[in-house]
C-alpha cells in the first residue's frame, strides 16, 4: 500500500475537484470518503490517503496529468 500526501500550499491552484473524480474512478475511496477529503483541502488543510499497490501508477499518473504535486 502506498501512501499519498498531497499538500495544500504547492497545489492551491490545482482543481480539487478532479482529484476527487480520480479517487472515486479509480476506486481509492468512495465518494463520500473523497468528499472529506476536499472539505480539508479547502480549509487549507494537507490531505493524506492509501491507495493500493496495483493503482497506484494509475492514480500517480492521473495526479501528474493535473499537475497536482505530491509526496
Amino acid at each position: 500500500m502506498s501512501r499519498i500526501e498531497i499538500r495544500h500550499s504547492v497545489n492551491e491552484d490545482v482543481n480539487f475537484i478532479h482529484i476527487i473524480n480520480v479517487l472515486v474512478s479509480y476506486k481509492v475511496m468512495s465518494l463520500e470518503e473523497a468528499s472529506c477529503l476536499y472539505r480539508k483541502f479547502k480549509l487549507a488543510e494537507d490531505v493524506v490517503f492509501d491507495i493500493q499497490d496495483e493503482t497506484t501508477a494509475k492514480v500517480k499518473d492521473a495526479l501528474d496529468s493535473l499537475n497536482c504535486k505530491y509526496e
